[in-house]
């Protein structure tokens, strides 16, 4: 989900077109006019280790134009 201080998804989506990344987003059931909630899935290739997910994740959130969690 997307957090309190969100970044719309009209923005994400610019993001991820136009560095050609495949990937799906949906709304949740949380998901209100008020409060948009939405989820973003984007496939890799190869597995992420584990030991590698939290990095590559913070990664992406900067990336997406989302602000680190504090």
């Amino acid at each position: 989900d997307n957090k309190d201080e969100f970044v719309p998804v009209a923005d994400v989506l610019k993001i991820l077109d136009r560095h050609g990344i495949i990937h799906i987003w949906y709304s949740t059931w949380s998901d209100t006019p008020a409060l948009p909630r939405w989820r973003l899935i984007i496939p890799f290739l190869t597995p992420i280790p584990v030991s590698e997910w939290k990095p590559l994740y913070d990664k992406m959130i900067i990336f997406l134009g989302n602000p680190p969690c504090s």
